[in-house]
């Protein structure tokens, strides 16, 4: 990722050391941590919905924190759920990475999301989706990868306007 200023490269090394967890000891993690590679691979994982292959890699007790209304989900087989749930009732998803920043213990992705809903689901949970709505949301969301395995993924805060 190309910083424009030196405010800007600091504000990313900041928000990094956000995600930092306390060190853990090489020999007790069982792989070693992630490369901008695999998380290519995870997003086109994601998007054509291989659950085997994008929840593979998550930590057994991963959380995904979606913000807003929703409640966090917790575990593997919760955001597996989640998103069968998200499939079933029409509603697509595609994800577009427009940057990703590796640390070793967590990573932070500059991403479009692109929501298209083929069914009405009335109870959506941030409002109700009727067939052929089509939006887009562009954000960046943390990852947290102490060991190898994602643990939390959670959106970045957005600043507070004053």
């Amino acid at each position: 990722m190309r910083f424009r200023s030196a405010v800007g490269k600091a504000l990313m090394l900041a928000m990094l050391g956000s995600l930092a967890q306390p060190a853990v000891a090489a020999e007790n993690c069982p792989s070693p941590g992630m490369t901008k590679a695999d998380f290519e691979r995870y997003f086109l994982c994601f998007n054509a919905r291989d659950y085997a292959c994008f929840t593979s890699y998550y930590d057994a007790d991963v959380v995904l924190v979606k913000g807003g209304k929703w409640p966090d989900l917790k575990g593997r087989d919760a955001i597996i759920a989640f998103y069968r749930d998200v499939d079933a009732r029409g509603l697509q998803e595609h994800v577009t990475p427009h940057a990703i920043e590796v640390q070793p213990q967590g990573a932070t992705v500059d991403l479009e999301a692109h929501f298209q809903a083929t069914s009405d689901w009335p109870d959506f949970g941030s409002r109700p989706l009727k067939a052929g709505d089509d939006w887009r949301l562009r954000g960046v969301l943390l990852y947290e990868i102490p060991c190898g395995k994602i643990t939390r993924i959670r959106p970045r805060p957005r600043p507070v306007q004053s």
